[in-house]
């Protein structure tokens, strides 16, 4: 028996999302929609960013007007995407919280750890390679690894709305994929379907793992299926998110995997290939 509506997410009391400054906001609209549907308190942030200003050199000051300037811009521009985001939730008729944080050059995202150590999901859209986000691969990844909170991952081109009717798991038997499937859980007893995919050539007893997780999903009352895949020369990010589409899967969950964050993110690896290729929404947990 699948479990359905509010009184399956009750672990999800309380979300937030990082709106973004242009473009469609994705992952706003499909905030609003989830926190409608489970009930969840919704805070959106949006981002005033310190002025970046690599065409200057150490040796040239920077003129004070043009600081001043760029930091009036900025703010500006968050408090327009928090009117936007407002909007969004003004025609879902949700009631919700926003709040203009500041990221200031060397603080290493603090502020936006600050409002998101305490929520249970958080909401980040997809960078767009045509309207680009300031440092949104490094903000994401101080979500996920500093913060150190669940993150729903939404695509830039992706829907407006969770669409939660068939999951997949992306499962290597190790604690991280662990952690994301519980962090996932109160999303998994809205899902019709599950589907566990492991990618052959990973970890060791990776199926005797597989078995146990359909177990452990199984008494949580889901339909689980288990299936695995030979890795194609493409790696394992990409076969992931071949087999999903190929699945039609509505969502996916996996660990944010990786022995080296900085590694993952510059030289690439499962999670930034996934992050870059997302065709669905991810959420992801370290």
């Amino acid at each position: 028996m699948t479990t359905t509506g509010k009184t399956a997410t009750t672990a999800i009391r309380d979300m937030l999302v990082v709106v973004d400054l242009a473009g469609e906001r994705n992952s706003a609209k499909l905030a609003v929609d989830l926190a409608t549907r489970i009930g969840s308190h919704l805070t959106g942030l949006a981002l005033a960013y310190d002025p970046i200003t690599p065409a200057y050199s150490m040796a040239a000051p920077i003129p004070t007007d043009f600081m001043v300037s760029a930091r009036e811009q900025a703010m500006e521009d968050a408090k327009k995407a928090a009117a936007g985001f407002e909007e969004i939730a003004r025609v879902a008729a949700l009631s919700v919280e926003t709040h203009v944080s500041d990221v200031l050059i060397g603080d290493g995202f603090g502020g936006v750890i600050d409002h998101a150590k305490l929520s249970d999901l958080v909401i980040v859209g997809q960078d767009n390679p045509d309207q680009r986000e300031p440092l949104r691969e490094v903000l994401t990844e101080a979500v996920m690894f500093q913060a150190e909170v669940p993150t729903l991952l939404v695509p830039y081109a992706g829907p407006a709305e969770f669409k939660s009717d068939h999951a997949v798991i992306a499962w290597n038997g190790g604690t991280t994929a662990a952690r994301a499937v519980r962090a996932a859980m109160p999303l998994l007893k809205m899902s019709k379907k599950v589907t566990v995919v492991i990618v052959e050539g990973g970890r060791k007893r990776t199926e005797i793992a597989g078995a146990d997780l359909a177990t452990y999903l199984a008494r949580h009352d889901l339909d689980v299926t288990i299936r695995t895949i030979t890795r194609t020369p493409s790696g394992i990010g990409q076969t992931i998110i071949d087999f999903a589409g190929d699945e039609g899967a509505d969502w996916m969950v996996m660990g944010a995997y990786g022995h080296s964050r900085l590694r993952e993110f510059i030289l690439g690896g499962t999670t930034a290939r996934i992050l870059k290729s997302m065709p669905l929404p991810v959420l992801m947990a370290h």
